[in-house]
Formats: structure tokens, C-alpha cells, sequence
């Protein structure tokens, strides 16, 4: 069972640190680079790359040959790419809370390329690590406060563990999830899932947040929150009505979650997919 990743924000808006860091690493390094979701789609602006090479969010086959790479990467298969123009791609995966949800992507621009075909591959394959290996200390010395709850990490390829992107195989925690999902509606609480499968509440809460990597209420926040994504999207619910349908006893505090994980209100952000979806259609006509 895949677990949810879709309220892992990678945008400029939730994590523009690692913006910033990006964009000025790739032009003090003189490499490309940009920022993948665990699906294989841009979240980021392509910083330094070269002008023939051309990433566009509504480019159906950059966006297929990285969706392709990304399966590669996830499966153990590869640990590099070759983009279609040639240069090579190298993932740094990305984790927040412990869960792999997406990459940063280097681009090893083609001038550089040929440079290093006049040099050894050791030459080649040493600067490589000692750019990646410099980015990720930069990244761990920025990028985290050591009081949030919410903890970013950029790694080194090696280390990438597929299970981290699926649930637990603890059948109790499988079970809470699937019990926590048909009940979003509902106030639940710790102790009502505990009992639910059968643990007590101190042993269910540690055993939680060891698979999961975040604690129960963060995570019925963002079960909640998907919910109100897909009300938001698909009804003609006042965002009271949809606050109370996902679960939450106030507004302001739906709001305020809502927004803590998504970046923007819910107002707005029902606002930006009527948005782009009047763009496309526009675009269809």
C-alpha cells in the first residue's frame, strides 16, 4: 500500500529555503539543477541550466522520461541519468519526517561534459561526490530548525529506502490508518484508535510514530486536510461546510492547518485549481 505523499509540499511557498539554496548553489557551482515530487514532476523553477535544455511543467515528454528515471531511481536500478539531451541527471532524494518525497535533481551541464571527456572518469566521478556531499552538508546546516516538527533532508542517492514510501508492515498501524481514514469525519482520538486495534495508548502512539515518522495528530491533520483538498476541488461546499465534513470543530483551525500544510488558504487554494483549469481550457479552445 503507497502511502499518500501528495501533502508533502515542495513548492517555493512551503520550502523556500531550499529554493534559495538551490538557485544559489547551482550558479556558485555552475550546475543545473531543479526539484522533482516522488512522481517525477517539477515543483521548481530550472536554475542554471542550459538554454537548449528545456523543463516545462506542460512538457509531456521531459515530464515522461523523468517520471521514467524516477522509477529507475526507486527501484535501485540506476543511480545516474542521461537526460535527452545528453547531460547527465543525478537524484538527491529528499525526505520529510523520514518519508522519501521527491528529489533535487543535478543537471551536469554539456560544456562540462566535454570538459570532462578530456579528463580521467576518476577526476570526473570525484568532483561529483564532492559537489553532492558539499550540498548535502549545506542543506543539513540551513535548512532544519531543531524545534520543528517537520524535518527536511536532502541525501546522498546510497541511501535512498523504497520502504519509506510505503506504509508499515505492522498490521496494527495498517489497520489504524485504514480505521483513521473511514472516520475523518468524526472526532477521533488516540485512545478511540488504540482500542481500535487492540494496544495501549502510550505503546500505540510510540509504535506510530516509529512507522510513520510523524505522531497521530500530524498525521489525521493530513489525512483531514487531502479530504478538504478533494471537497475544495470536486463540490460547491463553503469552506465552514467542508472544515466541519473534514473533521475539524472550528474554521480558523481548519484554516489554520490547512494552510500550515498546503501554503495557501483554502480559499485560495480552491481559487488557484479553477484557475488552471480555466487556463487549460482556454488553451484546448
Amino acid at each position: 500500500m503507497m502511502i499518500e505523499t501528495s501533502y508533502f509540499i515542495l513548492s517555493r511557498e512551503k520550502e523556500p529555503q531550499l529554493h534559495e539554496l538551490i538557485e544559489d548553489f547551482a550558479i556558485a557551482v555552475d550546475v543545473g539543477m531543479f526539484i522533482l515530487d516522488i512522481k517525477g514532476q517539477q515543483k521548481s523553477e530550472s536554475f542554471n541550466c542550459p538554454a537548449n535544455y528545456q523543463l516545462r511543467k506542460e512538457s509531456n515528454v521531459v515530464n515522461t522520461q523523468l517520471q521514467q528515471m524516477i522509477a529507475l531511481v526507486k527501484k535501485g536500478e540506476i543511480q545516474e541519468y542521461r537526460c535527452h539531451s545528453g547531460a547527465k541527471l543525478i537524484p538527491l532524494p529528499v525526505y520529510i519526517n523520514n518519508i522519501l518525497v521527491g528529489f533535487v535533481m543535478l543537471l551536469q551541464k554539456l560544456n562540462w561534459l566535454r570538459e570532462q571527456e578530456k579528463q580521467s572518469e576518476s577526476l570526473s566521478n570525484e568532483r561529483t561526490e564532492k559537489m553532492t556531499n558539499l550540498f548535502i552538508k549545506m542543506t543539513s546546516s540551513t535548512l532544519n530548525n531543531k524545534n520543528s516538527a517537520r524535518r527536511l533532508e536532502v541525501r546522498h542517492i546510497t541511501e535512498i529506502n523504497d520502504l519509506k514510501e510505503n506504509f508499515t508492515e505492522k498490521e496494527e498501524i495498517i489497520k489504524a490508518t485504514k480505521y483513521i481514514k473511514e472516520n475523518l469525519s468524526r472526532g477521533i482520538s488516540l485512545e478511540e484508535v488504540a482500542n481500535e486495534v487492540y494496544l495501549s495508548q502510550y505503546y500505540f502512539s510510540k509504535l506510530f510514530k516509529k512507522e510513520l515518522g510523524m505522531n497521530f495528530v500530524t498525521y489525521l491533520n493530513y489525512q483531514r486536510v487531502i479530504y478538504a483538498k478533494e471537497l475544495l476541488v470536486h463540490s460547491q461546499m463553503t469552506v465552514e461546510e467542508i472544515s466541519k465534513r473534514a473533521g475539524f470543530s472550528q474554521t480558523s483551525y481548519f484554516c489554520k492547518i490547512f494552510k500550515g500544510i498546503v501554503a495557501v488558504s483554502p480559499a485560495s487554494y480552491r481559487k488557484q485549481v479553477e484557475a488552471s483549469e480555466a487556463s487549460r481550457k482556454v488553451v484546448a479552445l
